[in-house]
């Protein structure tokens, strides 16, 4: 659930948001979301509207990746054993309904 996006907004709230984090100190939520800074002096209201729902984060190796209707669709194209695709982290929140799916092709058939 995303944090108030108008004033007021209170610290328990952020840590209540961003339960993953610890800490009281606000300067332990740097970056937290995008567009929370993560660096300098934060504020209350870098954290309005923020939350803590991320999609998922993946780098693919020898295939695409594309957003189509909200959905990233990651596609390997390259069929030698250096294609890969790497979640770096899963989805949180309201993105962590995720639906995965995996289809293999059928090699070249031999002669006979």
């Amino acid at each position: 659930m995303a944090l108030p996006s108008s004033k007021p907004i209170r610290q328990s709230q952020v840590i209540a948001e961003f339960t993953s984090i610890s800490g009281k100190n606000l300067k332990a939520y740097y970056g937290a979301a995008a567009g929370v800074p993560t660096s300098g002096t934060l504020k209350l209201t870098d954290f309005l509207g923020k939350s803590a729902a991320a999609p998922i984060d993946a780098t693919i190796q020898g295939g695409t990746h594309t957003i189509s209707g909200g959905y990233k669709i990651y596609t390997i194209t390259n069929t030698t054993a250096t294609s890969c695709l790497h979640i770096n982290s899963s989805a949180k929140g309201g993105f962590d309904n995720i639906l995965y799916m995996m289809a293999g092709g059928a090699g070249a058939g031999g002669g006979g």
